[in-house]
């Protein structure tokens, strides 16, 4: 049963994470760990993807999956990591690109905050579609501590120059929801059924499979939940 406390709600910007949110590389990227697990002897289980390896830096993943290897041979996983990320060429979200192409012709203000550097960053936006359609950005290099640490979506409040309880973020790891909620902000995650609970019990307000589950009239969007929010730009 939906909750119906503040089901419209006033937010002034939106913000999406990277991977599995604007991009689909989720898939791509569980397979890439899959591999360098089963060559250290273990098997990467659910558990393991949604702490360490969705929404992480791959210096995160490395100390969090593979602190027993020597330095060595974490410096080869890492390379190989930059190297896999540099190749990727992967779609969109299901509506993502409508979604964004829509608040970019309201001018609603709109930011990215990821884990990844910003050279990949403009990259993936360049491969499906969305170069320039993104006013702000807090990248890895613009933070001292990364997600689940409240600091990137602080700075981007900042940029901004709005508090941040009226921004709505959208997340698909549990560390980016983690980060969300702590800095004060609405969060919506992305993501199946499977993950649905685990993201709500770090706080997502609620959890959409994609964005085709968004409705946006007259500057209001509703989601199939049903949850409303007004665009006040």
């Amino acid at each position: 049963m939906v909750n119906l406390t503040n089901m419209n709600q006033s937010i002034k910007a939106i913000i999406f994470d990277l991977d599995g949110v604007i991009i689909d590389s989720n898939p791509a990227i569980v397979e890439f760990w899959s591999h360098w697990a089963n060559h250290y002897g273990f098997e990467l289980t659910q558990d393991m993807i949604l702490q360490w390896v969705y929404g992480r830096k791959v210096t995160a993943t490395i100390e969090g999956l593979f602190s027993f290897t020597t330095r060595e041979q974490q410096e080869a996983i890492k390379e190989a990591g930059y190297a896999f990320d540099a190749a990727m060429h992967p779609t969109g979200i299901v509506g993502v690109q409508d979604l964004v192409q829509t608040l970019k012709a309201l001018d609603f203000p709109r930011g990215v905050a990821t884990s990844s550097h910003k050279e990949r960053m403009e990259q993936m936006l360049q491969r499906i579609g969305l170069p320039n359609h993104f006013e702000y950005s807090i990248t890895a290099h613009d933070v001292q501590k990364g997600k689940p640490d409240p600091e990137p979506y602080l700075k981007m409040a900042a940029k901004l120059g709005l508090e941040p309880n009226s921004c709505l973020v959208f997340e698909d790891a549990i560390s980016g929801v983690q980060s969300a909620v702590a800095a004060g902000m609405t969060c919506i995650g992305i993501g199946n059924q499977l993950i649905a609970k685990s993201l709500e019990a770090e706080g997502a307000k609620e959890v959409i499979e994609n964005f085709r589950c968004l409705t946006i009239q007259e500057k209001n969007m509703k989601t199939s939940n049903g949850f409303s929010y007004q665009l006040i730009a």
